[in-house]
């Protein structure tokens, strides 16, 4: 007689019918190193493709557009060394509160605009700004070699 506290024997039975699911021989699986094509002749080169712009999204670009709108160059960004890409930002936060507009990003802060410019720095579109008497140690930063068309400005 059966304990009726056990399970049924029918369970078991299923359960030892069933089988674990194998891919067939000769089969890759997907994302494997077999099936990568390392033929890459056919790829266009890394960058933008010829004809394509920037679309203005860049920190770097958007610094430039300040310096060359009047409404914007003396009150909120000015050039501290037009000939060296030095410049300063007079007002930090209304700087942080229009690139956060133009990121839809509402909660910009000059913080993260900082940290973005320290970011930027690392790329090569800022530089290092030497350490001199001449520019003032906070809120002023160079363009790098990377940032270009700022000399035109």
């Amino acid at each position: 007689m059966r304990d009726p506290r056990l399970p049924s024997l029918e369970l078991f039975e299923g359960a030892m019918e069933m089988k674990t699911w194998r891919r067939s021989p000769g089969r890759h699986r997907k994302g494997s190193y077999d099936s990568f094509d390392w033929d890459m002749s056919f790829r266009a080169p890394p960058g933008r493709r010829p004809g394509h712009v920037s679309k203005g999204n860049h920190l770097w670009e958007f610094v430039r557009d300040l310096l060359a709108n009047p409404n914007y160059n003396p009150s909120l960004v000015r050039w501290e060394d037009q000939a060296n890409g030095v410049f300063r930002f007079v007002q930090s936060e209304k700087v942080a509160k229009l690139w956060g507009e133009k990121k839809n990003n509402v909660t910009m802060t000059y913080e993260k605009l900082s940290r973005s410019m320290r970011f930027c720095r690392s790329v090569g579109h800022f530089a290092a700004l030497p350490k001199s008497e001449r520019f003032p140690k906070k809120l002023c930063f160079k363009f790098g070699p990377k940032a270009l068309a700022w000399r035109s400005v």
